[in-house]
Order: structure tokens, then C-alpha cells, then sequence
């Protein structure tokens, strides 16, 4: 049988209560990848990694399937999760793609879906889907009925 993950990063609970939600609804382990202090916004837009705390690629390491989950941060993408996509094996595994942000329109979100599928083949991973979802207001807590 085929092991689910979902993989997120959140610094406001917005994409922790999405991956909840997804998580409540299959029977995904869920990782949530964090770094050590605040997300700095320069180092997204640089494309700079960052090195996430603990060792979060260990924990997909027996699941076949992966959702990754992550928001826009001045339109690029997490440097904890590129840090988690560099360190990750993703051989044979299936990754579908989420992103979330403040703006209507998806042009930015498949961007920095883009940024993360490069990274996601590199490390031997399959993109299967890439989705955005429009969500609440950078820094500030949707709620769980957004």
C-alpha cells in the first residue's frame, strides 16, 4: 500500500490548517517543516536555501507519494523548503504541488511551483499536479473557515 505525506511550511497557521484539513481526509503522515527563527523574505527572493530544523527528509523517506504544501513569500519560495527538497531523496516518489498567497491570480503561485518542481527532479522526484490556492492576508491568520 502507498504511503501519503504531506509536507508543509506555515509561519502564520495558514497552510498548517490546509494540510491538517487534507491530512483529516486521507491517511497522510503529516511533516511540518520549520526553521530555526522567522522566514527571511531576502533569502526567497535570492533563491537562497535555508537549512530546516530537524531532519524533515527523513521523514518522507518510506512514503511513495508527497504534497507538498507551501505559501508565496515575496513571490518565490520558502528557503526551508528548498533546504528540505536539496536534502531530500525523492526517488520514485510522486509529488503533487500546492502553493498559497493573498493574490487572485495564480501566475506567481505556479511560479514558485516551478521553482520547487526543478528541485523536486533533481532529486529524482515526479510532479504530478501543481494547484494554487488563494488564502488570507500575508502575516495574518486566516482561520479555518478560509
Amino acid at each position: 500500500m502507498s504511503k501519503l505525506a504531506i509536507v508543509y511550511f506555515s509561519e502564520t497557521n495558514n497552510t498548517k490548517a490546509a494540510a491538517e484539513i487534507v491530512a483529516g481526509k486521507t491517511d497522510a503522515k503529516v511533516v511540518r517543516v520549520k526553521g530555526a527563527g522567522n522566514t527571511n523574505p531576502m533569502k526567497g527572493m535570492l533563491k537562497i536555501a535555508s537549512t530546516p530544523v530537524g531532519e524533515p527528509e527523513k521523514e518522507v523517506a518510506d512514503c511513495d507519494r508527497i504534497v507538498l504544501m507551501s505559501p508565496v513569500y515575496a513571490w518565490n519560495g520558502i528557503p526551508e523548503l528548498v533546504g528540505f527538497l536539496k536534502a531530500a531523496d525523492l526517488s520514485g516518489k510522486s509529488v503533487m504541488i500546492v502553493t498559497s498567497g493573498a493574490d487572485e491570480k495564480p501566475k506567481t503561485g505556479m511560479k514558485v511551483a516551478a521553482q520547487y518542481q526543478k528541485l523536486i527532479e533533481k532529486a529524482g522526484g515526479k510532479v504530478t499536479a501543481a494547484l494554487y490556492h488563494q488564502g488570507g492576508d500575508y502575516k495574518k491568520f486566516a482561520g479555518a473557515e478560509e
